[in-house]
């Protein structure tokens, strides 16, 4: 199964968590420990496509829901991915709500309609090629690319540091981060060319596209979005970055659920 049993409230709403690039679902924790839920993580796999593995998840969450209908009777989903699980996250909730009616909603965390710098032409020009201000350049990802089959451990390492550029607590985060990185090779070589993945499909559902002040990866943002004041990749670690992001979820699934949202 694609899926792990992160926590258990037995409440009627399921969190679907989906980690960026080289993590495991717990990197998450400091937000689904504080959301009365049933908590479900991705786990990245050594092989397949982004989109047919998403397929394939919303095919397990289907598949999940019917089996625990005994015991919970769940009413809605929330859909929740970093960087490049938010695009992950698109696509999985594309693909449920296809195969079912049920109310769902979805957040991204510093993720971008692309994650690279794409060409393109000028508006004003349109036999001028030019190439997008936003994202990773190609080049930049080949080299890091190459590196991670040469040094996949040492690579991975570096990584930390990427997404904790402009941080205040910069160190601090690096061992959070740490403690939470995938250390299969073969995991971390394969997913890493998801990157590299095609801009990201309207999704028509409830949702909403968090950013932070300052990110290294310069994300081409998807819309509506929301801010936080804190800097980095990971800004939904700080304190200030949960707190923010927390109020957004609680937000969502109000408005999903059909309830009023008392702001707590």
């Amino acid at each position: 199964m694609n899926w792990a049993m992160l926590h258990n409230d037995n409440t009627q709403t399921l969190y679907c968590w989906f980690p960026g690039w080289s993590f495991q679902a717990s990197v998450f924790e400091p937000l689904y420990r504080d959301i009365p839920a049933t908590h479900l993580g991705i786990n990245y796999p050594e092989k397949g496509e982004l989109i047919e593995f998403a397929q394939q998840s919303a095919q397990e969450l289907v598949q999940f829901i019917q089996i625990n209908q005994s015991t919970t009777s769940f009413k809605n989903v929330i859909f929740i991915g970093w960087s490049l699980g938010g695009a992950l996250a698109v696509h999985c909730a594309q693909a449920f709500q296809q195969l079912s009616d049920m109310p769902i909603a979805l957040i991204t965390l510093a993720t971008g309609e692309r994650f690279l710098q794409e060409a393109g032409t000028s508006e004003l020009k349109p036999s001028t090629p030019t190439i997008s201000a936003q994202g990773m350049e190609p080049k930049t990802f080949a080299t890091f690319s190459a590196s991670l089959e040469k040094f996949p451990t040492k690579t991975a390492k570096r990584f930390l540091g990427l997404c904790t550029q402009y941080a205040d607590n910069a160190r601090e985060l690096m061992r959070e981060l740490a403690n939470r990185q995938v250390s299969d090779e073969a995991t971390l070589i394969h997913s890493l060319s998801w990157l590299n993945y095609q801009t990201l499909p309207a999704l028509q559902a409830q949702q909403l596209h968090g950013y932070s002040e300052q990110d290294g990866f310069n994300p081409r943002q998807l819309s509506p979005a929301f801010y936080c004041d804190e800097k980095s990749h990971v800004f939904f670690l700080t304190e200030p970055g949960k707190n923010k992001v927390l109020q957004t979820l609680h937000q969502l699934e109000a408005q999903i659920s059909g309830v009023a949202y008392d702001g707590d």
